[in-house]
C-alpha cells in the first residue's frame, strides 16, 4: 500500500478550553478507506499511542444545483481503561482529481467527556465514603469505618489511572485532582482501634464431647463497653463462630465441633476485621481460651468380614472418637456390615448407594451415604473416611471407662 500522508495538527485553545480541536489530514492513492484510516491513525498518534478505536461510518450524499457532495461521520468508542468510553471523532472525505483525501477532527472536550465525568464521579464517591467513615468512627461503629475506607482506597487508585490517561490528551488542573482526607481518617481509626481491649472468660473448661458450654468475651474502648464490634472464634485458623458484641460490649459464644481428638486444645478469639487494620492498630494478637479433654476410651471387638481396606478405614474412623479396636475379652463386641449398590458411572468414577452398619448388644449405628470411587471398595473407603461416629460414641458412653 502506497500512502501519502501529511498532517495539519492544529491545537486551538479558547477560554476554559472551549472548542479545543485536533485536526489531521491524510491522502492516499489507493482508496478513500485508506485515506480515512490514515487520518484516524494520525489523530490517534497525536493523542496517544495507546488509544484504540472502533469506528462506525455513516455516509451521505447531497445534490445541490447539480453539484454532488459527500459527507461522512464516525462514531467511536475508545477504551483507555476498563470502563471509559471516548467520543468525538468526525471524518470529512475531500474529493480530489487524483487520489483520496480525508480530514479527521476531534473535539477534545467531547472526546474526554467520559473521562472527566468519571473523575467527578470518583470524587463524589470518595467524599461519600469518607463521610461514612468519619460518621462510623464518631458512632464507634469501627467495622463500618473500616469498610468505608477499604471502599475509598481503590477509588483513589482508579482516579490516578484515569487522571494519567486524561493528562496524555488534555491539560489537567486542580479541578481534576481529587480532594480527600482519607489518610487522616484512617489514622484516627487506627488510633481508636489501638485502644480496644478484649477479655475472655477466666474459668477453664474440661470437655467430654466436642461442645463447649456458653462463654462470654468482653470488648471495650477508651469510652467504655463497645457494642456492635465483630469477633470471630477460630481453632487451627478455621473459623468456628462469628459474633458481634451487644449493648454491654459482650458477645456469647456457643461452640460446636470443637477438636477433642488431638491438641492443641485452644480456641482463639480476634477482631473480625481486615488484617491490615488489625496489624496497624497492634491488635492482631488474639486472646486464647484453653481447655482440657477428659474423655472415656472405649475398647471394642470388631467382627469385620469386609476387605482389609474397608475394615481399616472403620477402625481409623472409630479411633477419632476414642473408640479403639481390641482383642481383649472385656472389649465390647460389634459386628460390621457394609454394602454398596452401583448407581451411575461418571467418567472414571462409579457412584454408589452404600450402607455401613455396626451392631452390638443394645447398640445400633447405621449410615447410608452416597459417594463415588474407582470401584466399590474405593467408594466405601472414601465414604467411611467422612463418617461421623459420634452417635456411636454416645451409645457406648455407659459401657466405657
Amino acid at each position: 500500500m502506497k500512502l501519502k500522508l501529511f498532517a495539519l495538527c492544529l491545537l486551538m485553545a479558547g477560554p476554559a478550553l472551549a472548542g479545543r480541536v485536533i485536526t489531521y489530514t491524510a491522502t492516499s492513492n489507493v482508496s478513500q478507506e485508506d485515506a480515512n484510516n490514515a487520518a484516524i491513525a494520525g489523530v490517534a498518534k497525536q493523542i496517544s499511542s495507546q488509544v484504540s478505536v472502533d469506528q462506525v461510518s455513516k455516509k451521505s450524499e447531497t445534490d445541490i444545483n447539480g453539484n454532488s457532495s459527500f459527507s461522512q461521520s464516525y462514531k467511536a468508542q475508545n477504551r483507555v481503561s476498563s470502563d471509559i468510553k471516548l467520543k468525538g471523532f468526525q471524518i470529512i472525505p475531500v474529493r480530489m482529481d487524483k487520489g483520496y483525501k480525508a480530514t479527521v477532527n476531534i473535539d477534545l472536550d467531547e472526546f474526554t467527556a467520559d473521562l472527566q465525568l468519571r473523575i467527578r464521579t470518583i470524587q463524589q464517591e470518595v467524599s461519600e465514603q469518607e463521610e461514612a467513615a468519619q460518621k462510623a468512627i464518631n458512632d464507634r461503629l469501627y467495622y463500618n469505618a473500616v469498610r468505608a475506607i477499604e471502599k475509598a482506597k481503590p477509588l483513589l487508585r482508579q482516579h490516578q489511572k484515569v487522571l494519567d490517561q486524561l493528562g496524555r490528551i488534555y491539560p489537567v488542573n486542580d479541578s481534576h485532582r481529587i480532594r480527600h482526607t482519607i489518610d487522616k481518617t484512617e489514622t484516627l481509626l487506627i488510633d481508636r482501634l489501638s485502644k480496644i481491649k478484649i477479655e475472655g472468660p477466666t474459668q477453664r473448661f474440661t470437655l467430654t464431647k466436642p461442645e463447649m458450654p456458653p462463654w462470654e468475651v468482653k470488648v471495650s474502648d477508651e469510652f467504655g463497653p463497645l457494642p456492635n464490634f465483630p469477633l470471630v472464634a477460630k481453632q487451627d485458623y478455621q473459623p468456628l463462630s462469628e459474633r458481634r458484641t451487644q449493648n454491654k460490649g459482650t458477645a456469647t459464644f456457643v461452640l460446636r465441633n470443637v477438636n477433642i481428638s488431638n491438641g492443641p486444645f485452644i480456641i482463639t478469639v480476634e477482631p473480625n476485621l481486615s488484617a491490615s487494620f488489625m496489624q496497624a492498630a497492634g491488635i492482631q494478637n488474639s486472646i486464647e481460651i484453653p481447655y482440657t479433654v477428659s474423655q472415656s476410651k472405649c475398647s471394642v471387638q470388631l467382627s469385620c468380614t469386609a476387605v482389609a481396606n474397608i475394615c481399616n478405614a472403620i477402625e481409623n474412623g472409630l479411633s477419632k472418637n476414642s473408640i479403639f479396636a481390641s482383642n481383649k475379652s472385656d472389649a465390647i463386641p460389634l459386628t460390621v456390615q457394609v454394602s454398596a449398590q452401583e448407581k451411575n458411572t461418571l467418567g472414571n468414577l462409579v457412584s454408589y448407594y452404600m450402607n455401613i452398619t455396626l451392631r452390638g448388644d443394645g447398640i445400633f449405628f447405621s449410615e447410608s451415604p452416597k459417594g463415588a470411587g474407582k470401584n466399590e471398595v474405593d467408594a466405601l473407603v472414601r465414604a467411611i473416611n467422612k463418617l461421623d461416629f459420634s452417635k456411636l460414641q454416645k451409645q457406648l458412653e455407659n459401657s466405657c471407662k
